[in-house]
C-alpha cells in the first residue's frame, strides 16, 4: 500500500471538508490510500495515521499551510515523518509555513514548495504511476 497525506495547517472554519485531493489521489491507482490531518486533530487521530504510515511502502506528503496558524497536532506528525524519512518519496507545501518550512527542509531532494493545485495534482499524479 502506498499513503498520500494530507496535513492542514489553519484554521478550520475556513477549510472545505470537501477534501478533494485526498478523493483524487485514492482514485489514481488500487494500491494508493489517501487520508488527512489537520493541525487540530485528536491525538489518537494522529497516531491512527502514524500506524497507517508504518504500513505503507511509500509515502506522498502535501502540507497546505497557513502563515498565521499554530502548528497544533501537526507538529507530532512531522517528527514522526523526520524519523522516518525514507517512506516519504515526495513532501510538498502550498503556502508558507516558516517553522514546517525549516523542519521539512530535511527531506533533501523530496521537498517542493508548490505554486497552485495543479501542480500539486500533477506530482501526485506521477506519484500515482511509479510502481516500485
Amino acid at each position: 500500500m502506498r499513503l498520500f497525506l494530507q496535513v492542514d495547517i489553519g484554521d478550520w472554519k475556513e477549510r472545505n471538508y470537501n477534501n478533494t485531493l485526498v478523493s483524487f489521489a485514492s482514485s489514481l491507482a488500487p494500491d494508493l490510500m489517501g487520508t488527512d490531518i489537520d493541525n487540530q486533530s485528536e491525538s489518537t487521530v494522529i497516531d491512527l495515521v502514524i500506524k497507517l504510515i508504518e504500513q505503507a511502502e511509500s509515502l506522498f506528503v502535501f502540507i497546505v499551510a497557513n502563515p498565521d496558524a499554530s502548528i497544533g497536532s501537526t507538529d507530532k506528525m512531522l517528527r514522526y515523518l523526520l524519523q522516518h524519512k525514507t517512506k516519504v518519496l515526495k513532501l510538498v507545501m502550498l503556502g508558507q509555513h516558516e517553522a514546517t518550512e525549516r523542519s521539512v527542509l530535511e527531506f533533501e531532494g523530496r521537498f517542493l514548495k508548490a505554486e497552485n493545485p495543479d501542480q500539486v495534482k500533477e506530482l501526485i499524479r506521477a506519484f500515482a504511476e511509479k510502481i516500485d
